[in-house]
């Protein structure tokens, strides 16, 4: 999905992710976790660290602020938080309340299937 999530324009990501959801875009999935931990609530935004091993701190830095953005424009995004709950519920048929309860769903044998594109593994009797 590329840095979509990092777009300035409300409008953009929202819309990106109205397509994830109407095409059931599963392998897109880990990049909605990574969007979802950065917003995980309408009020609020998040951020982590970013280590660059073979670099600067300069090199960490700007991957920082790929991710996350850049620290003085950095905002909640209440919209981007309900289209990104729309899409969730809309691949998925279930509601999340937050990244940890999606991480986890991703983490099933059958979802993993989906989201690698495979058919997911059946049960033998």
């Amino acid at each position: 999905m590329g840095s979509f999530p990092q777009d300035p324009s409300d409008g953009l990501v929202v819309g990106v992710l109205d397509v994830v959801g109407a095409w059931k875009a599963w392998p897109t999935l880990p990049d909605v976790l990574a969007l979802y931990r950065c917003y995980p609530d309408p009020a609020r935004r998040e951020t982590g660290a970013v280590t660059d091993l073979d670099g600067t701190n300069a090199s960490a830095r700007a991957t920082w602020i790929v991710l996350f953005g850049h620290p003085e424009k950095q905002r909640a995004r209440p919209d981007v938080v309900k289209g990104l709950r729309r899409a969730l519920e809309s691949v998925t048929g279930t509601a999340f309340a937050d990244p940890e309860s999606l991480d986890a769903y991703l983490k099933r044998p059958e979802v993993a299937a989906l989201v690698a594109g495979k058919k997911p593994p059946t049960k033998r009797r």
